[in-house]
This record gives C-alpha cells, structure tokens and sequence, in this order.
C-alpha cells in the first residue's frame, strides 16, 4: 500500500531535472553508478529510481537499507518498486553490507547509498559510499529530487514527502571518481566534495521550486 500510495502522489506530480547531461552520458556507457543523496530525500529518490527500474534504462539496482526494525517497512516498499536490498548500517552490520554492495556493484548493479548514514549527523556525508566507489571502480553520481508543496516529518534528517499535484525538481551532479589506490588523505577529499556538492544541488532545487 505504501509503495502504491508513493507512485500515485510522486506520479500526480509535474517533473523538471536540472543539469542530467553527465548522468545520461555515464547511462550511456552502461557502467554501474553509485547515486548519493541525503537521507530526506528517501520518498522522491525511491520513486525516481523505481522509474529508471520500470523503464529498464537500469536492468538491475540495489540499495541499502537499515538491519533496524524501522528499516523493514523501507526495505519492502523498495522491493516492490524492483530494487534488491542490501541491510545493513554504519552503525549494525556496515562492513558486511559494504562489502556485499561492492560485490554487486562489480556484477553490474547500479546502487544507492544515502550519503548521511542511517542516523546522521544530517547532510554531512559518511565514507561508506566513497569507498565503494574505491574498491568497485564505479562513479559516484550526487542527486536530489524534492518538491513541493509537501510535508516535512520531524524527524533527525527531517524527511520530506510531496504532495499530490505539486512540482518536483532533480538535480544532478558532476561525477566523482575515486581511485582504487586512494589514500586516507583522498578518501577524505572525495568526501568533503560529495557532501559540498549534495548541499549546493539542495540550495539549488530550492531555489528553482521557491522561483516556480
């Protein structure tokens, strides 16, 4: 019902994407990319993807999901919409998930992380998914799609959930790339820019949705 419920809003509403030519042309390739976004961005990225699913523009896809009891309900709705789920955090079962995402990765699947972990801090983004990037080869993609008008739950990532007949932006970023010789010191710096570019696609969906 939940996965229903999310197709027919984020279907009511009218779509506008901002700056997809590297995205199309990493698509084009058909190699693995490894989409990052913030944890509120769930509902809108979960339905953007299942699209992208529906569509067979991506054959295959995983994500990961928290092994938390409040995860289950997140990891069926994405199992209807046709994802694989991989459970697991950084804080119960991270390494062993990393490691079966990485695994997945190398045998095709586009995945998606969100780049805050499972609990925060909000917005500021974790390693897991620069060092799948590492150890998979693949790029990282930054994405954020919201809209508006919508709710916004209380809650520490502060989710947002459209509503029916709104307005809905997606902005990409410019890949990153991380070599699989990458030290401590590059780890980091492929870091710090993923979490600079997702806070600047924030600013900028923002931006368009409040001009709109």
């Amino acid at each position: 019902m939940a996965a229903r419920l999310l197709k027919a809003i984020y279907g009511s509403c009218k779509h506008y994407t901002l700056n997809d030519e590297r995205e199309k042309e990493l698509l084009a390739t058909r190699q693995p990319i490894l989409y990052a976004t913030w944890h509120f961005d769930f509902p809108g990225i979960a339905y953007l993807f299942g699209s992208y699913l529906e569509k067979k523009d991506i054959v295959k896809g995983t994500v990961m999901v928290s092994a938390s009891q409040d995860g289950e309900l997140v990891a069926r709705v994405l199992t209807i919409f046709g994802f694989d789920v991989i459970r697991g955090s950084s804080h119960r079962k991270g390494v062993e998930a990393l490691t079966k995402m990485i695994k997945m990765v190398k045998k095709g699947y586009y995945t998606g992380l969100m780049a805050d972990g499972s609990k925060g801090p909000a917005r500021i983004a974790q390693k897991g998914i620069i060092l799948v990037a590492k150890y998979s080869g693949a790029p990282v993609m930054p994405v954020i799609t919201t809209g508006k008008p919508r709710i916004v739950f209380p809650s520490w990532d502060r989710t947002h959930f459209c509503l029916p007949f709104g307005t809905i932006v997606t902005a990409f970023g410019n890949p990153i790339y991380v070599s699989s010789k990458a030290t401590r010191e590059e780890i980091e710096t492929a870091r710090i820019e993923l979490e600079k570019q997702l806070n600047i696609l924030t600013e900028r969906v923002e931006g368009v949705l409040n001009r709109i």
